[in-house]
Protein backbone atom coordinates (compact mmCIF):
# COMPACT_ATOMS: atom_id res chain seq x y z
CA UNK A 1 0.00 0.00 0.00
CA UNK A 2 1.04 3.60 -0.52
CA UNK A 3 0.30 6.85 0.22
CA UNK A 4 -1.62 7.30 -2.23
CA UNK A 5 -4.18 4.90 -1.99
CA UNK A 6 -4.96 6.44 1.86
CA UNK A 7 -5.34 10.09 0.51
CA UNK A 8 -8.44 9.01 -1.48
CA UNK A 9 -10.10 7.93 2.15
CA UNK A 10 -9.07 10.96 4.59
CA UNK A 11 -10.55 13.92 5.38
CA UNK A 12 -7.87 15.33 6.63
CA UNK A 13 -3.65 15.77 6.30
CA UNK A 14 -1.46 16.78 9.22
CA UNK A 15 -1.18 20.44 8.31
CA UNK A 16 -5.08 20.61 7.54
CA UNK A 17 -5.89 19.30 11.15
CA UNK A 18 -3.49 22.14 12.41
CA UNK A 19 -5.80 24.86 10.56
CA UNK A 20 -8.80 23.43 9.08
CA UNK A 21 -10.21 21.11 11.85
CA UNK A 22 -12.20 22.28 15.40
CA UNK A 23 -12.48 20.80 18.78
CA UNK A 24 -14.42 17.37 18.48
CA UNK A 25 -14.60 17.42 14.70
CA UNK A 26 -15.08 13.69 13.60
CA UNK A 27 -11.97 13.39 11.03
CA UNK A 28 -10.08 10.26 8.74
CA UNK A 29 -6.46 10.18 9.00
CA UNK A 30 -4.04 7.90 7.63
CA UNK A 31 -0.29 7.55 6.98
CA UNK A 32 2.03 5.47 7.86
CA UNK A 33 2.51 3.99 11.36
CA UNK A 34 6.48 5.54 12.29
CA UNK A 35 6.15 5.33 16.31
CA UNK A 36 3.90 3.64 18.83
CA UNK A 37 4.43 4.31 22.47
CA UNK A 38 2.74 1.91 24.77
CA UNK A 39 0.03 2.90 27.76
CA UNK A 40 1.61 5.12 30.68
CA UNK A 41 -1.99 4.63 32.86
CA UNK A 42 -3.25 1.76 33.80
CA UNK A 43 -6.54 2.77 34.35
CA UNK A 44 -7.46 4.13 31.12
CA UNK A 45 -4.94 2.21 28.75
CA UNK A 46 -3.96 4.17 25.49
CA UNK A 47 -1.54 3.54 22.76
CA UNK A 48 0.00 6.82 21.33
CA UNK A 49 0.58 6.41 17.23
CA UNK A 50 1.94 8.34 15.07
CA UNK A 51 1.20 8.88 11.40
CA UNK A 52 3.36 10.17 8.68
CA UNK A 53 1.08 11.14 6.06
CA UNK A 54 3.69 12.74 3.68
CA UNK A 55 2.48 16.11 4.63
CA UNK A 56 3.47 15.93 8.27
CA UNK A 57 3.02 14.02 11.35
CA UNK A 58 -0.84 12.89 12.83
CA UNK A 59 -0.59 12.04 16.40
CA UNK A 60 -2.96 9.91 17.64
CA UNK A 61 -4.57 8.04 20.81
CA UNK A 62 -5.83 4.54 20.47
CA UNK A 63 -7.54 2.34 22.93
CA UNK A 64 -5.88 -1.05 24.09
CA UNK A 65 -8.80 -2.70 23.38
CA UNK A 66 -8.36 -1.66 19.33
CA UNK A 67 -4.82 -2.05 19.82
CA UNK A 68 -5.12 -5.98 20.96
CA UNK A 69 -7.91 -6.52 18.19
CA UNK A 70 -6.23 -5.18 15.37
CA UNK A 71 -2.22 -6.14 16.21
CA UNK A 72 -1.45 -7.44 12.95
CA UNK A 73 -2.73 -3.85 11.23
CA UNK A 74 -1.56 -1.10 13.66
CA UNK A 75 2.09 -2.04 13.60
CA UNK A 76 5.23 0.49 13.25
CA UNK A 77 5.33 0.40 8.84
CA UNK A 78 1.84 -0.26 8.30
CA UNK A 79 -0.47 2.25 6.38
CA UNK A 80 -3.74 3.08 8.12
CA UNK A 81 -6.83 5.01 7.99
CA UNK A 82 -7.97 6.23 11.99
CA UNK A 83 -11.43 7.98 12.22
CA UNK A 84 -11.55 9.50 15.74
CA UNK A 85 -12.08 13.35 17.41
CA UNK A 86 -10.03 16.08 17.05
CA UNK A 87 -8.54 17.26 20.10
CA UNK A 88 -6.82 20.44 20.74
CA UNK A 89 -4.52 21.06 23.71
CA UNK A 90 -3.31 24.90 23.68
CA UNK A 91 0.39 25.63 25.13
CA UNK A 92 2.63 28.45 25.84
CA UNK A 93 6.72 28.14 25.08
CA UNK A 94 8.27 31.03 26.33
CA UNK A 95 6.87 33.89 23.38
CA UNK A 96 5.29 31.28 21.26
CA UNK A 97 1.76 29.81 22.15
CA UNK A 98 1.60 26.26 20.05
CA UNK A 99 -1.38 24.38 19.41
CA UNK A 100 -1.20 20.47 19.12
CA UNK A 101 -3.65 18.22 17.57
CA UNK A 102 -4.20 14.55 18.57
CA UNK A 103 -6.81 12.38 17.37
CA UNK A 104 -8.75 10.17 19.38
CA UNK A 105 -9.66 6.66 17.13
CA UNK A 106 -12.38 4.99 17.66
CA UNK A 107 -12.25 3.04 14.60
CA UNK A 108 -9.69 1.65 12.02
CA UNK A 109 -11.60 2.08 8.36
CA UNK A 110 -10.89 -0.64 6.17
CA UNK A 111 -9.53 0.41 2.76
CA UNK A 112 -9.24 -2.64 1.03
CA UNK A 113 -12.59 -2.85 -0.26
Amino acid sequence: MKIQDISLHVTHFSEELKHKAFQEDEVAVGGKIVSIIPPVNEEFPMYALTLDDHVGLVHTLVPDTMMKHYSKELAVGEFVVLEGFVNFITRRNKEEIIRDVTIFVYSMKDITK
